[in-house]
């Protein structure tokens, strides 16, 4: 199986809003001591969302609880919703932002 397309990433922090540019990269081998690749041109930000991961595993948008698995977050960031739920697992605490260059989504 494919991975469904990335709409939108989320990154910790509030520092990202409507109308900035985001790089997409990745690194080329470990985090923060590699050389990073850039997988597209800039990207204009149209949306962003706070994005809350609970420690009891819960999960918020602009302070309403939502249910992931139940909802498009996992498929918009380019991910199975087992994928997505390792990168934030329960009992660790996330707060930070979804950042959006897809006009059509909304949460």
């Amino acid at each position: 199986d494919l991975c469904p397309p990335k709409w939108h990433t989320i990154r910790g922090g509030r520092r990202w809003n409507v109308g900035d540019k985001f790089s997409p990269r990745i690194w080329s081998g470990v985090p923060y001591r590699s050389k990073q690749i850039i997988l597209a041109p800039d990207i204009e930000i149209k949306k962003v969302w706070r994005f809350v991961a609970m420690r009891d595993g819960t999960f918020h948008i602009n302070l309403d609880e939502v249910d992931v698995t139940s909802t498009d977050i996992p498929k918009n960031d380019g991910l199975y919703v087992d994928d997505f739920l390792e990168w934030f697992p329960v009992g660790k605490y996330f707060d930070g932002q979804i950042i959006c260059w897809n006009e059509n989504i909304n949460y």
